[in-house]
């Protein structure tokens, strides 16, 4: 499927009862200084997910365990973060991320709408969008829904 916060995910089936779960693996770390990293993101995603659980629109944290001090996570919510106020944080993958991440920004939940828009945009495109703008974006070949959901998510200004 791609790669988590911490790790690589791939599809999977949990044989009892026979649903459908997305597993991040962690990755070998170089260094001791980047397992110490990882293993705190770990342990936040882990715990992010448990005070979480029961929530309808929330991915469900199944399991966890520790194999060989290499952790595996069934689930993912890395990226959690209480916003009731404007935040500063640095997180995300780059392509996905709304411009006030970027420029180091005070920014709301508002960068969730530009963040899903790009997933939306990669899912009708097969392409992530390399462009920052909407108006740069290749929107041909989409329909007249389409283009106006991505203008309504991938808008430059996150007070509209």
């Amino acid at each position: 499927m791609g790669f988590g916060s911490v790790g690589f995910v791939v599809k999977a089936t949990d044989k009892k009862p026979n649903n459908r779960v997305a597993i991040e693996r962690m990755v070998k770390c170089s260094n001791e200084q980047e397992r110490l990293m990882a293993m705190k993101e770990i342990r936040y995603e882990i715990a992010s997910l448990v005070a979480l659980r029961g929530h309808p629109n929330i991915c469900q944290l199944m399991d966890h365990f520790d194999q060989d001090n290499k952790y595996c996570v069934i689930a993912n919510f890395g990226l959690a973060t209480n916003c009731k106020h404007p935040l500063i944080r640095d997180c995300g993958s780059i392509p996905y991320m709304a411009l006030e991440m970027l420029l180091k920004s005070w920014y709301d939940k508002s960068v969730d709408i530009w963040s899903f828009g790009c997933l939306v945009y990669l899912r009708l495109v097969d392409v992530a969008p390399v462009e920052r703008f909407i108006s740069q974006m290749n929107l041909d070949g989409l329909s007249m829904d389409a283009k106006d959901l991505l203008m309504k998510m991938l808008q430059e200004n996150p007070s509209k």
